[in-house]
């Protein structure tokens, strides 16, 4: 997706997803020592929130029924990651971010998710995704496709910014260009400070509701 004007709006959007998405904690799948023995989790029925971020945009969050394997542990607990597809993320109300297409409002975008189970019983678990990845609009696509390109802005950093009117307040066309420019020279280059982190696995900021006994709705089974 190429970024040609930003709107104020979408571009505050942008930069404060970008940071909000670098303050909860991320762990590199190359520091995990691998479970002994290895385990996977088993969910039998979706996972499924809503939460309101970001200029109030609606959002739900499922993680679907199926297989998440055990990636590896920490010394607080063991990480489960399920497929491309494991992972739901759906704008229910786009509130006052008015970048986001009307046609995209109630349609998932799918992503590989999974859940990062503590050691410690009286801790809940919590859910997390794969920093960077970029979501799939269609079930079923490769794995190629779905891959981030350094070119492309994150679905879920760059709100789809507007394209409509160019002209900001101060009603020049030349004023509009540059400030387009700008905009889009910043929000690159937090996105080229953030290419590091790429890969990681990322606690989601929202997670479901505290009353939700999450250890219930899995089963953890052994490999033979």
């Amino acid at each position: 997706m190429k970024i040609r004007h930003l709107t104020r709006a979408g571009l505050t959007a942008a930069i404060l997803t970008l940071i909000v998405g670098c303050s909860t904690p991320m762990t590199a799948p190359t520091t995990l020592s691998a479970s002994m023995p290895a385990r996977d989790l088993q969910l039998a029925a979706p996972i499924t929130y809503k939460f309101k971020h970001g200029l109030a945009v609606q959002r739900e969050i499922a993680l679907l029924p199926g297989v998440y394997k055990g990636m590896g542990e920490d010394g607080k607990g063991t990480w489960y990651l399920g497929n491309r597809e494991s992972m739901t993320i759906t704008v229910l109300d786009r509130g006052g971010a008015f970048g986001y297409p009307k046609e995209q409002i109630g349609v998932p975008t799918f992503s590989s998710g999974g859940l990062f189970v503590p050691h410690d019983a009286g801790l809940v678990p919590q859910v997390f995704h794969i920093y960077g990845e970029q979501p799939l609009r269609t079930p079923g696509q490769s794995q190629a496709e779905g891959k981030q390109e350094d070119s492309r802005v994150p679905a879920d950093v760059a709100v789809n910014a507007q394209a409509a009117n160019p002209v900001l307040s101060s009603g020049s066309p030349v004023a509009a260009g540059v400030g387009a420019g700008v905009a889009a020279g910043i929000v690159a280059g937090l996105i080229e400070m953030d290419k590091a982190d790429w890969g990681k696995y990322q606690i989601i900021e929202f997670q479901p509701p505290p009353e939700t006994d999450l250890r219930k709705q899995f089963t953890i089974t052994t490999k033979q």
